[in-house]
């Protein structure tokens, strides 16, 4: 064999060599869920069943995923694992937890709960949990699983309290929920001390600022009617601010801009008919105007694109199938993405690392209660 033939099968060795690692590198990164950076969306093909649709942002190509055999009110996205989890109608009417595997088109029934009513799953920013909302004889409590055995037991075993709505802050090393008296409450991995309970009148899921420090939460007000107001409260202090800043009016489904600039929310006039009205304000509560304007139109919760630049959100409007709109904060313009959809949830697979990647939840505690401080 000439030293050209030896030269020209180590080449072709090589080569060899390269493509299968980048084949091996290709599965594994499909693997551990890297996907297109885009939007899940839901499609009602009837009153039972329901369908995930994918909508990739950079091309803006729509393609179903899954037909989940039954009715989906809700889900949650692993945010570095790219699944999806969904609380899935039964006959009966309450819910077990079936879960989406974006890169395989697959989904599977994660958790039976039958008979109890499971729901509101938070995952963990790391991916490798989440916590839950399990009704049992009309008690809600929050329980916690593991991702890959999907391994459960109850949140708080020890103390046996109740709760629902569950919150991971941005880092995993807190949890925000509801307690059985609309307190909102957190809870902690380690040994933080120095936190609070807040008391509340109706309950509603809190909403983390992107450092961690503030959470949203909607409260009923009494002031002339029936209205309910945007609070954001201060981790630190306990100190609380109502961000509505004005009477007579239903605000709800607060979301910060991942940059903490702005919040945007729904807003209608109180006891009226009109539908939600997509707003935003900045993150004090000032320069708070409507993006939206057709009383006749509802809007779903709004959610934020990464650069903090769009408002992705549900348009309902009577005797029509529902789109999923856009509004563009530098063009200030508003432009349908999908026709026939509704609950529109941001993909991104970055994945994060976190204190709460332990499974071991021995170490979670409730925190001891402060006053909490209003600010006028």
């Amino acid at each position: 064999m000439t030293h050209f033939d030896r030269m020209m099968i180590g080449i072709i060795a090589g080569l060899s060599i390269l493509l299968l690692g980048l084949a091996l590198w290709a599965v594994w990164d499909t693997r551990d869920g890297a996907i297109q950076p885009g939007f899940l969306y839901l499609v009602a093909t009837s009153d039972d069943e329901t369908q995930v649709w994918e909508l990739e942002w950079a091309t803006r190509h729509t393609q179903q995923i899954a037909q989940l055999p039954g009715a989906v009110l809700e889900y949650a996205v692993f945010p570095s694992i790219a699944r999806v989890v969904y609380p899935v109608e039964r006959a009966d009417g309450s819910h077990d937890l079936w879960l989406l595997d974006i890169p395989r088109r697959r989904a599977r029934r994660w958790l039976d709960c039958a008979p109890d009513d499971c729901l509101a799953v938070s995952p963990a920013p790391d991916g490798r949990s989440a916590v839950y909302t399990r009704i049992a004889d009309g008690e809600p409590t929050l329980w916690w699983i593991q991702y890959e055995t999907a391994t459960t037991k109850p949140l708080f075993e020890m103390s046996k309290l109740r709760g629902h709505y569950a919150a991971w802050s941005p880092d995993g090393t807190q949890l925000a929920y509801v307690n059985s008296e609309n307190r909102l409450c957190i809870v902690a991995w380690d040994s933080v001390t120095d936190t609070l309970c807040i008391p509340a009148q109706i309950a509603s899921p809190p909403i983390w600022s992107p450092d961690g420090t503030q959470l949203l939460a909607t409260d009923m007000r009494l002031e002339t009617g029936f209205a309910s107001h945007i609070l954001r409260v201060d981790i630190a202090s306990g100190e609380f601010v109502d961000l509505s800043n004005t009477f007579s009016v239903e605000d709800d489904a607060p979301a910060w801009s991942p940059d903490g600039q702005w919040i945007a929310f729904r807003r209608k006039a109180a006891g009226t008919a009109m539908g939600k009205q997509l707003w935003m304000m900045r993150a004090d509560g000032s320069d708070s105007h409507a993006i939206t304007a057709d009383i006749t139109a509802h809007y779903g919760p709004p959610i934020w694109i990464a650069d903090s630049t769009m408002i992705v959100f549900a348009c309902h409007r009577p005797n029509r199938a529902a789109d999923i709109q856009a509004f563009s904060l530098n063009a200030a313009t508003l432009q349908t993405l999908v026709s026939d959809g509704y609950l529109p949830h941001h993909l991104i697979g970055v994945p994060q690392q976190s204190p709460a990647s332990s499974s071991n939840t021995a170490n979670l505690r409730v925190i001891s209660n402060l006053e909490t401080k209003t600010r006028p």
